[in-house]
């Protein structure tokens, strides 16, 4: 899903999502708000900061340009967790 300008479209095509893999910070956040479990990829330390303190089981950090393929694997064959 990728964000060309139009909010509504965007929120529209994110409702749908069970699982997301997230490079940028507010995708990975509209994905939590509607119910996904998020791969995000952590580019800047203000990701990890903007979720610090939160307890979400449905979010799991990753570095953007190092992370194991196995932790991608396993995040997509787990049983989808609303």
């Amino acid at each position: 899903i990728k964000y060309d300008g139009d909010i509504s479209y965007f929120e529209s095509e994110l409702a749908h999502v069970e699982k997301l893999i997230s490079s940028r910070l507010h995708s990975g956040f509209f994905g939590l708000l509607n119910g996904a479990q998020v791969f995000q990829l952590k580019y800047a330390e203000k990701i990890f900061e903007f979720y610090k303190g939160l307890s979400l089981e449905s979010i799991t950090f990753h570095e953007a340009y190092d992370f194991n393929s196995k932790d991608l694997d396993d995040f997509l064959s787990t049983p989808y967790k609303h």
